[in-house]
């Protein structure tokens, strides 16, 4: 007998969905795709790879471990139409909804029929209710349409493009087949450095908080959580972008000089690391105001999507204008 089959962003809701009784095999999806790169290739398991070594290397997870979940993953999905339905239950987050155009997209260019597959769609996040509530969001499933799919497919290959001009592009279309797709983008613009500072608006609030109101590690995380409309990032990440505001050539913040990127993971260490007394430096003070900048003075180097950010290659977003430049 067929089965349905729930994919989902992680394993907080797939056990939340498994306790409900709602389905009967659960793939939480567990891709932190707003960090590290997300190039083209030219399949799944090609990017797969990528990603696996990604989140290795970061010492996020596992190399073994994380490369078999994530050829089992893929093994999943391209025998999903074996299941009676495919069930997608995603946030309105920025997490969420790059984790859907992902899979919409794998689905999309899958050949045959796909009345199987379904969306839910939640406006509140899945982990944060109870096997009681969740629920509630049956009442939005959806069979998967066709301008959900064609939209999907378009945002992804923008996002994996090497320049962000496309992702751009997309905020002049129609986006509401994907409602929550419009302030997922406007967010991940604003993770490019500021033209004036050269920070992303992570790294803004981080200054603010520090140099406001906000001096121990532990609690840093949680009000920047508060600031944002959405919020996408989880700690891990958060404490990277940290770390790389102290561990840098012209440092922002102090008091996190005797801790390594990866070195707060044992429990001793990670407690000491989390009631450390943050300070903003001189120069992170001038960053914030913009009279420096970051970006320049620190040769910073990452990946946004399929776009690398670097000081030879510096996109960046003007908030105000709502305007991407290249500088």
């Amino acid at each position: 007998m067929k089965q349905e089959l729930i994919i989902t962003n992680g394993d907080s809701a797939a056990d939340l969905l498994k306790e409900a009784k709602i389905g009967d095999h659960w793939l939480p999806w567990r891709d932190v795709l707003h960090e590290g790169p997300v190039p083209f290739t030219d399949d799944l398991s090609s990017l797969s790879l990528i990603r696996s070594k990604y989140l290795a290397d970061k010492g996020w997870a596992d190399s073994e471990q994380v490369g078999d979940d994530f050829k089992q993953r893929d093994d999943l999905v391209k025998d999903a139409s074996r299941y009676e339905n495919v069930v997608l239950w995603f946030e309105h987050d920025l997490y969420d909804q790059l984790q859907l155009i992902q899979i919409l997209d794998f689905f999309a260019s899958c050949s045959g029929k796909k009345d199987y597959l379904y969306l839910v769609q939640a406006d509140d996040f899945l982990g944060h209710q109870t096997p009681q509530t969740i629920g509630r969001f049956l009442e939005r499933k959806r069979q998967v349409a066709p301008e959900q799919f064609k939209l999907a497919q378009e945002a992804w290959l923008a996002f994996r493009q090497s320049t962000p001009e496309s992702i751009v592009a997309l905020l002049g279309k129609d986006l509401s087949a994907l409602p929550f797709l419009k302030p997922s983008v406007q967010r991940m613009l604003e993770e490019l450095p500021s033209i004036s500072s050269g920070i992303s608006r992570t790294e803004k609030q981080i200054l603010t908080l520090v140099d406001e109101s906000v001096s121990e590690t532990r609690k840093l995380f949680h009000a920047s959580q508060e600031m944002e409309e959405a919020p996408f990032m989880g700690d891990w990440s958060f404490f990277d972008r940290l770390m790389g505001l102290s561990h840098c050539k012209e440092p922002l913040v102090s008091g996190l000089e005797n801790f390594s990127l990866n070195g707060y993971k044992d429990e001793k260490t990670r407690r000491a690391f989390l009631t450390t007394k943050l300070k903003l430096t001189e120069f992170g003070k001038a960053v914030r105001l913009g009279t420096e900048n970051h970006a320049r003075q620190n040769d910073i180097h990452f990946w946004w999507g399929g776009t690398e950010i670097s000081a030879t290659n510096l996109w960046c977003w003007d908030s105000g204008k709502r305007q991407l430049i290249f500088s």
